[in-house]
């Protein structure tokens, strides 16, 4: 069984907050001026501590009081991965902190990581955070509604369940 990530209940959505699609569609993440510009101002929101850095409690907090998105805010090993991935790209900087320079990729990754996040979630038919070959060899129409082929199961299973055995 390939093993999931954090909980993956259905989401809940407050009155009034946004969805995922909203959110994700209004990530400045684009190299254009215009999104450097939302994203100097989206920093600026999310960093209450250090104007140098943002630490990881920090991008939580926004991602709940400033994008509003509890979808996101609730996938704690997303928004933890893509932070620790967007780290990485500058090996001067701080281990434990993000600077600017790191924060488009950031949110670049927050995108991708949590588009993979809700297409586990949905073959996880038995929310037990476990994906099985089975749940993954009867999901075709999932994956054809999200427009993804998979030619060969068994070959995406081995890649999917690494050196799980189960």
């Amino acid at each position: 069984q390939a093993r999931l990530g954090s909980a993956e209940c259905p989401s809940r959505r407050s009155p009034g907050m946004p969805d995922w699609e909203t959110v994700k569609a209004s990530l400045p993440v684009g190299k254009c001026d215009e999104d450097k510009a939302k994203r100097k101002e989206l920093w600026q929101q999310f960093n209450v501590t250090n104007p140098k850095s943002l630490d990881l409690f920090e991008l939580d907090a926004g991602i709940q009081l400033v994008l509003q998105c509890e979808e996101l805010f609730e996938a704690k090993d997303v928004i933890q991965r893509a932070y620790a991935y967007a780290r990485e790209v500058n090996p001067k900087g701080p281990s434990d902190k993000l600077e600017f320079v790191e924060f488009r990729l950031l949110l670049v990754y927050l995108k991708g990581l949590f588009e993979v996040h809700q297409i586990f979630s949905k073959l996880d038919g038995s929310r037990d955070q476990v994906l099985s070959k089975a749940e993954l060899e009867g999901a075709s129409e999932k994956f054809a509604a999200l427009g993804i082929v998979v030619d060969d199961v068994d070959a995406l299973w081995e890649k999917l369940k690494g050196s799980n055995e189960t």
